[in-house]
Formats: C-alpha cells, sequence, structure tokens
C-alpha cells in the first residue's frame, strides 16, 4: 500500500499535571559544541560509514547540526565525496572532495535531509555508505492550528529551547492541536520529576501515550 501524503491533526492532550510541550536541545549531547566529539561518542564506526543524528535537535538549539563519516580502513584513503538531498530532491554535493571526517550542516526547519559518503582509496576503490537521514524540526509552535489552554510559552534566544521558545501547560486536561503535512510525527521534550503524560491523537485517533516522568 502506498504511503500517501495528507494533511493531518495531531493532539496533544495532558493527563496530569507540569507537562512542558516543545521542542528542545540538550548541551549535554554536544561535545561541548566541538563537532569532531561525534568522532568519539558511541560504538567505532565501521567502515565506509555514515552518521548524522536521527533529529537536529538532539544536538543544537539551531536547526544546523554535524555529520561525519569513515572511509575503507584496509588501505589509505585519497579523499571523500559527501553528497545530501533534501527530501525526495536529485543528490548533490555537499563536499565534493575532502580529507575531513565531520563537517556542520545548516538546514531549514520542517525540512528531511539524507546523507551518503564515498570513499575512494588510494588504489582507486571507491566504496559508499549507507543512507542517513535527518529531520529539521518545526518550531514548536508553528504548527499550532487550536489550543485548549496552553498559555504559557517563552522566548528568549538565549534560552536551550530549540530555536529559543517552548510552549507548556501545568494544568491537567488541557490540549494543544497540531495541524500538518507528512507521514510521521515526533514529539521532542523534556524529561524528569515536574514533568507528566501526554496522550497523543492523529487525526482524533489515540496512538500513544507519552510519560515524560
Amino acid at each position: 500500500m502506498k504511503n500517501i501524503l495528507r494533511t493531518a491533526l495531531i493532539l496533544v492532550a495532558i493527563v496530569s499535571q507540569a507537562v512542558l510541550f516543545g521542542v528542545s536541545a540538550s548541551n549535554a549531547d554536544t561535545g561541548n559544541g566541538r563537532p569532531e566529539a561525534f568522532l568519539t561518542k558511541g560504538p567505532p564506526i565501521p567502515d565506509e560509514s555514515m552518521y548524522a543524528p536521527w533529529a537536529s535537535t538532539r544536538r543544537s538549539k539551531t536547526p544546523s547540526f554535524s555529520i561525519s563519516w569513515c572511509g575503507n580502513t584496509s588501505a589509505t584513503v585519497d579523499f571523500y565525496t559527501v553528497k545530501f538531498r533534501m527530501g525526495n530532491s536529485a543528490w548533490s554535493d555537499l563536499i565534493p572532495q575532502t580529507n575531513d571526517l565531520f563537517h556542520t550542516f545548516v538546514g531549514s526547519p520542517g525540512r528531511t535531509y539524507y546523507f551518503r559518503s564515498r570513499a575512494t582509496n588510494e588504489n582507486g576503490t571507491i566504496r559508499w555508505s549507507g543512507l542517513k537521514r535527518t529531520i529539521v524540526p518545526y518550531d514548536d509552535r508553528q504548527l499550532v492550528y487550536k489550543k485548549f489552554g496552553w498559555r504559557g510559552s517563552v522566548t528568549d534566544p538565549d534560552t536551550w529551547f530549540y530555536l529559543g521558545t517552548v510552549t507548556y501547560s501545568k494544568t491537567k486536561d488541557q490540549a494543544i492541536v497540531y495541524k500538518f503535512q507528512g507521514k510521521t510525527v515526533s514529539l521532542i521534550s523534556t524529561k524528569g520529576p515536574d514533568r507528566s503524560k501526554t496522550k497523543i491523537y492523529i487525526d482524533g485517533v489515540h496512538r500513544k501515550t507519552i510519560d515524560a516522568y
């Protein structure tokens, strides 16, 4: 069955007190802002590999994020070529020829990007990496269709929230509705002892309850 791109309504409803909703970022994941930190974070990178975060907000409060790559270790890599595309568009060279292993990419909110790298070895052998996808989300208030409560908001570019804004509610049973076109949706929020459970409805159907405690 084909996936059909259509307009959907997503309802976020509070089922207990003090939930904080919004797209936010954690500076703890950035390696103190050093892009090269991606090369040492987590398990070793396999040969001909490409790394990109699933969502840009895991790395930064801005639409920019870091990507990294690694070539075939059985031979000296002469250079790398890094390619990208936005959505279903054609592939383009992001970096035609480089010996670097990381790059800071600046995306646009609401866009999905794909990345792959190619290692050209000293003997002329070409090895491609796998495909990686990164989503750059909208600001948390950009697609609001209706609000039932949810009067709390923060707008401060110096905060660590994504794009400096956050929408929140401290009252049980309030709800916020987003209208959008797409195939998937993610809720990115903070977690902690003063957070709550949130019920997610898409087109009137309950899909999931998220516990941010």
